[in-house]
């Protein structure tokens, strides 16, 4: 007889990103920074030595540069294994299967999934028709049982930002009532938007923060936890002590002294972000407002065809239509110029063609 895991590893969703068969493409489909990460860390990479490899990590040098660089004390952040081992460590820390999230969706995949391991309720709050934010609808759905609240700000899929003064609002009544806020800002190189500095002010308040978009280390795994120190301490008692390896530690302190790569990266994005976005309304398509380095695109009838076509010509995009809200729509990551150029005549001649056979 065949051992079975806990019942809610059997009922959670499954989460299967196409991951291989990448290298060497236009890999537009996983928000990754397509021209990698800063040529200093590239540089320090090829001079690692095999005591680099073979002791376990050191944390001290750098907490301090983390510390100094965003402004926080040592006790208020914690490095983790990326930002999925982050959000689970919250949840692994805070919930317990009597408990209540409220998820607006469409969102990230692994919110979803960690909770569903736990076993808590997760209460979907449906972004508006826009994809604006239903703060509103959120905050309708409070209930005695809720413990923590997902904000995505911008939010991956839909690239849309979360009003200020929302979320100001969400963080007020959620304190008052003794609810954790999870605000995730993977995306903030690209919108400069930060609660950062109110993670004293209020102490429901967790941040996340990643390496892996505009730094360039999504295969170094590096992801910053935020929050009052006593949070920090909690969270701290449930990860593993060497969860972030030593060539990531090496790699981050090199990657945040290269300020300027990081200011000029961002800047490429934004521009190209706007050049893509008009380029592709001229051809007749939905495009939604983004705050990210991709943009969420409504293709209509011919979305499977585009991307399929954009695949043999090795453009990788992501295909979100079974996401809510986003019925034919395909995520678009945004590159240099010259990649973005790429991108628009193969979307031109792909319409252009599929056009002719209808």
């Amino acid at each position: 007889m065949n051992v079975k895991p806990r019942e809610e590893v059997l009922k959670m969703p499954n989460y299967d990103p196409p991951l291989e068969g990448r290298r060497g493409k236009l890999r537009l489909d996983f928000n990754e920074n397509p021209i990698g990460c800063s040529p200093k860390v590239i540089k320090m990479l090829k001079s690692l030595t095999r005591e680099d490899i073979a002791i376990y990590p050191e944390y001290n040098k750098i907490n301090k540069k983390i510390a100094t660089f965003f402004d926080v004390s040592q006790d208020e952040f914690l490095l983790t294994n990326g930002t999925d081992e982050g959000i689970k460590l919250i949840m692994d820390t805070y919930l317990s299967p009597q408990d209540e999230i409220l998820l607006p969706i469409p969102t990230f995949s692994m919110f979803e999934i960690y909770a569903s391991i736990i076993g808590c309720q997760i209460t979907k709050v449906l972004y508006n028709p826009d994809l604006g934010f239903p703060t509103n609808n959120l905050l309708k759905n409070i209930s005695a049982k809720t413990k923590l609240i997902i904000l995505s700000n911008p939010n991956n899929p839909t690239g849309t930002i979360i009003n200020e003064n929302d979320i100001l609002k969400i963080l007020k009544i959620s304190k008052k009532k003794g609810i954790l806020v999870l605000l995730d800002e993977a995306y903030y190189d690209f919108c400069g938007q930060t609660f950062l500095p109110s993670i004293n002010k209020y102490e429901n308040l967790i941040i996340t923060r990643t390496f892996s978009k505009a730094y360039g280390l999504a295969g170094l795994r590096l992801g910053v936890l935020f929050s009052k120190s006593q949070n920090i301490k909690y969270l701290r008692r449930v990860l593993s002590p060497y969860s972030v390896n030593n060539i990531a530690v090496m790699a981050a302190m090199i990657a945040l002294d290269d300020k300027e790569y990081i200011k000029k990266f961002s800047n490429m994005i934004k521009n190209n972000r706007n050049i893509v976005k008009k380029e592709l309304e001229k051809l007749g398509l939905k495009v939604y407002p983004s705050h990210t380095n991709f943009l969420i695109t409504d293709f209509g009838n011919p979305y499977d065809y585009v991307e399929n076509e954009l695949k043999k010509r090795e453009i990788l995009v992501r295909n979100r239509s079974n996401y809510p809200l986003l019925k034919n729509c395909l995520r678009i990551g945004i590159g240099t110029e010259e990649q973005c150029e790429k991108l628009l005549q193969a979307i031109r001649e792909i319409l252009s063609q599929w056009r002719k056979n209808q």
